[in-house]
């Protein structure tokens, strides 16, 4: 599981421009949006239709991973890198 990691990061965070679009489009619940992704036929990274609770963890996944980064470039801009 740990191995397949980055490739789901990636294809989450590729589903974020899709499900934007369908919250711009009026889609306002976690089931609109689900419906949606399943209307277009977009499937899980798994294989399967998309539920409510599928797309609250991408929502999720993506706030951590964007908080993460903001959290690491402080960190880089912080530590001096020492050149020896």
């Amino acid at each position: 599981m740990w191995q397949e990691l980055p490739r789901l990061k990636s294809e989450l965070l590729q589903m974020l421009p899709v499900i934007r679009e369908l919250q711009a489009a009026g889609a306002t619940s976690l089931r609109q949006i689900a419906a949606g992704l399943n209307e277009r036929n977009i499937t899980t990274p798994r294989g399967g239709e998309w539920s409510a609770v599928q797309v609250q963890r991408v929502l999720t996944a993506a706030r951590w991973y964007a908080r993460n980064q903001e959290h690491q470039q402080r960190l880089r801009e912080r530590s001096p890198r020492t050149i020896v």
